[in-house]
């Protein structure tokens, strides 16, 4: 009977005890990150799109002032010189209760570039995130 019992309860836990995917709740995604960069005489305007599938509300990464963020162009790091705007989209999912949303957040920096640099190389970690590496070529 132990032997039983015993099983059961392995098989419970193997196959995800209560936590089931009849539970309502969709699986947290890692978030995505892309920039679009707008060249304006010896600054560049960058774009960034941060996006998070299942997230909870108000997560870190929704918070761009706390992010660090090197720009860089042939090896030298570029002066920022304005912090745009952000916005922040939040679209419920999973089971409707609040808990998880899909996020979106758009904000804007603003760089100081040489003449002749047609490339940028980005790093932008968001807190607790892994950092995100982009090359951003220049109109």
């Amino acid at each position: 009977m132990r032997c039983i019992a015993l099983a059961l309860f392995v098989a419970a836990i193997g196959c995800g005890g209560s936590h089931t995917p009849s539970d309502g709740a969709v699986r947290t995604e890692p978030i995505e990150v892309s920039v679009d960069a707008v060249r304006f005489g010896g600054a560049v305007h960058l774009r960034v799109l941060v996006r998070g599938y299942g997230h909870g509300p108000n997560e870190a990464f929704e918070h761009p002032e706390r992010w660090v963020i090197v720009a860089t162009a042939r090896g030298v790091e570029l002066k920022r010189v304005v912090n745009g705007s952000r916005t922040v989209d939040r679209q419920p999912v999973g089971r409707g209760d609040g808990n998880q949303w899909d996020v979106r957040v758009r904000f804007t920096i603003g760089y100081a570039v040489p003449r002749g640099i047609d490339k940028l190389e980005l790093a932008l970690t968001p807190p607790g995130d892994r950092t995100h590496r982009l090359q951003v070529d220049l109109d």
